[in-house]
């Protein structure tokens, strides 16, 4: 028998759908809980006919002239011409404001990469830095030696996989990686800027300017860009050492973003900016050493692999400028990263009073108690970490450039 039009009950397979239901119908199939005829799909609309070159008039606003001449270009243009799409629906070219952002994307994917890759020699170095303070408060409380070796780089790591696990030399990667993507995106796009600018007053390439002009860029792009990332590398600092002390003296931070609240709310807003003058003096000579030291020796050493072209050098010329580069930022900043880093880390005594006062008590009673060498104590696994970090940065902004480049239309 033929099936009623009215039916609620589905129709055989091959044969006609059925009429959509009724507002009554679906209110009543609500109701019961029993499954009714399935809905036609409604027409598409003008719009989306219009966007898929199906109907529209040329110059609408989703007639596929504005992709390309044929609707086959649509495609084309949705995938691969970013800033023709761009320009088409919003009238505006975003190439200007992609030239000047460069500097600053490039470098903040270049830091945080290298930034991991390098963490665990930043974690022993801190450790390092911070031993013989931890040190002394375990002779103080009988659970240590007084004589007890030095320890180095590897002793370090093995001490922190042992105590917790593999993971555990990833301490503070968190507030790492926002520190990077604060100072170190600070640091590589304003020191980059700053060059390009300099280099276009004195009409020449950014590696050719004399060096008191690279060594101005640095000073300034590192000390703005310090100020901007403190509180990253105060957090940090506490994490990458928080496994060192007693478990009652801990503070047990979860994340970078615990690290930075519970600071604000314990010790106060200015916590956050603790060493902040010997982190502006590192962060000036970081970067005369990473950066201004870079230039300069790819300048020297360009003639040795042949090179000619600052902007397209060899990789013997990119290794060998930043191992001098690492050598000399290491040599340069590492006592105002000892400074710093003990400012930060520090708690009150017994007392309630501080164990530095500021930059030159803490110098003073370093000089006096551990000698002059100390301020370079941990140089080993310093320089380690920079003349990779060095590399890894400056491969990675030469491999990230050009795409970007590519993408946004800019001509080198």
């Amino acid at each position: 028998c033929l099936t009623s039009p009215s039916s609620s009950l589905s129709p055989a397979r091959g044969s006609l759908r059925p009429r959509a239901s009724t507002t009554n119908e679906r209110s009543s199939r609500g109701s019961t809980g029993k499954r009714g005829p399935r809905l036609q799909s409604s027409p598409p609309s003008s719009e989306s006919r219009a966007l898929f070159g199906i109907e529209g008039t040329p110059g609408s606003k989703l007639h596929p002239s504005r992709f390309g001449t044929v609707p086959s270009e649509f495609p084309k243009a949705m995938g691969t011409d970013l800033v023709e799409l761009t320009r088409r629906w919003t009238g505006v070219s975003v190439t200007p404001y992609a030239r000047s952002a460069e500097p600053f994307v490039c470098g903040m994917f270049a830091a945080m990469f290298a930034g991991t890759c390098t963490h665990p020699i930043d974690l022993a170095k801190v450790r390092l830095q911070l031993h013989a303070v931890e040190h002394a408060k375990a002779v103080e409380a009988g659970l240590a030696q007084t004589a007890a070796p030095r320890p180095n780089i590897l002793t370090v790591l093995s001490a922190t996989v042992r105590q917790g696990g593999p993971v555990a030399i990833y301490d503070g990667v968190t507030a790492c990686w926002g520190r990077q993507a604060v100072y170190g995106t600070a640091r590589l796009g304003l020191n980059m800027s700053f060059s390009e600018k300099l280099a276009e007053r004195n009409n020449c390439h950014a590696t050719y300017l004399p060096f008191h002009l690279k060594a101005l860029s640095g000073m300034a792009s590192g000390s703005i860009a310090v100020c901007l990332g403190t509180p990253f590398d105060v957090a940090l600092v506490r994490m990458q050492s928080d496994s060192m002390k007693p478990p009652a003296e801990r503070r047990n931070y979860s994340s970078v973003v615990d690290a930075l609240a519970q600071v604000k709310r314990q010790e106060g807003l200015g916590a956050l900016y603790t060493g902040l003058a010997p982190n502006i003096l590192r962060g000036m000579a970081m970067n005369v050493g990473g950066l201004s030291c870079y230039d300069q020796a790819k300048q020297l050493t360009m003639g040795w692999f042949g090179d000619t072209d600052p902007s397209k050098v060899s990789l013997a010329t990119q290794f060998t400028s930043a191992t001098i580069a690492g050598f000399a930022a290491a040599a340069l900043s590492l006592p105002c990263d000892l400074v710093k880093s003990r400012l930060q880390d520090m708690k009150p005594l017994s007392d309630g009073s501080m164990p530095y006062r500021g930059i030159a008590d803490c110098a003073s009673k370093v000089l006096r108690n551990e000698g002059v060498l100390a301020f370079w104590t941990g140089f080993g696994p310093y320089w380690t970490r920079l003349a990779p970090q060095s590399t890894i940065i400056l491969l990675t902004i030469e491999a990230i450039r050009p795409a970007y480049r590519t993408a946004f239309r800019i001509e080198a």
